[in-house]
């Protein structure tokens, strides 16, 4: 939404639909080889396509975006959890609250 404030929105969309368009090739490519390869898990892909290097590059990747999911959502629950639990607990001591918390 930033974005759009600041470079319109005609770049906007063509910002969109150009990621759009990159992630639906990625995809293609991932399907189609897996496919020609017979192969039906990531490691087993990067193997296939790059040897072991491959296989160690796809452990790395889904590490980081995995650690970088879970990282945002206990931001979000961080956030969002004292907000909830001081609505439904007002007259709660702060010490209990923050021993819900955690």
């Amino acid at each position: 939404v930033c974005l759009q404030a600041e470079n319109g929105l005609v770049q906007y969309v063509c910002l969109q639909v150009s990621i759009m368009l990159i992630v639906d090739f990625s995809l293609h490519l991932l399907v189609r080889s897996s496919l020609a390869r017979n192969v039906y898990s990531y490691e087993k892909l990067g193997i296939e396509a790059f040897g072991e290097r491959g296989r160690v590059l796809v452990s790395l990747t889904i590490i980081v975006q995995n650690t970088g999911a879970i990282l945002s959502y206990m931001i979000v629950v961080g956030d969002l959890a004292p907000v909830l639990l001081s609505s439904f607990l007002h007259d709660a001591p702060h010490g209990e609250r923050r021993a819900l918390l955690m």
